[in-house]
């Protein structure tokens, strides 16, 4: 599984799935805006939907397997017009449709999920395979997340420039002539009060 989002799947009636700021963005900093995870939450639903509906495949790439001759043949399945060899988990458009942001509890994650605990038991059948037959959703690509990342990470902060100013650099030459006048005016001084060497004591 990929650092960048885990998934919960302990419990029927809470299904979710968690995405790391942090590990999303290589480790580089991302500011507290609620807006901004409400955004990214909002995509991470938008492509689950899209690959779900429209590609009929799991995150992993798998293609759904198609509806049992059985579900076929159901007046549900009839009144919806479904086509039993496209997959796509949308019967009433509830499960997906109620799919959403939810709070995490964590400045640093993005969870999204179900607050509809029938919708939330719905999941948790697709993507166990416990009612039914197996068809694995809730999760991201790493080409998912390479595109999440990349519709993003302008709106991260740069790093700031450095305002710390290095001392200037000074040369050997400039330092001897320092050095110079430093003994020159140390002479003048004793010269002052001592005498000059050439009167002796």
């Amino acid at each position: 599984m990929a650092d960048e989002w885990t998934r919960d799947v302990s419990s029927q009636t809470d299904v979710s799935l968690e995405i790391n700021l942090p590990e999303l963005f290589d480790g580089q900093l991302v500011p507290d805006s609620s807006r901004l995870r409400e955004a990214i939450g909002q995509e991470v639903i938008d492509i689950i939907r899209e690959r779900t509906q429209d590609a009929q495949r799991s995150w992993t790439g798998a293609s759904f397997r198609k509806y049992s001759d059985e579900y076929a043949e159901s007046i549900p399945f009839k009144a919806e017009g479904k086509d039993q060899d496209e997959p796509n988990l949308t019967q009433s458009g509830d499960m997906l449709g109620l799919l959403t942001v939810l709070d995490s509890g964590d400045p640093g994650k993005i969870k999204v999920g179900w607050t509809d605990t029938l919708q939330s038991e719905k999941a948790h059948g697709h993507i166990t395979g416990a009612v039914g037959v197996k068809r694995d959703f809730m999760g991201l690509t790493s080409g998912e997340v390479s595109r999440i990342r990349n519709k993003f990470i302008d709106e991260l902060p740069t790093a700031p420039a450095s305002t710390e100013v290095s001392p200037p650099q000074r040369s050997e030459s400039f330092l001897e002539g320092r050095l110079s006048i430093a003994r020159q005016s140390l002479n003048n001084v004793i010269d002052l009060f001592m005498g000059p060497d050439d009167e002796g004591l």
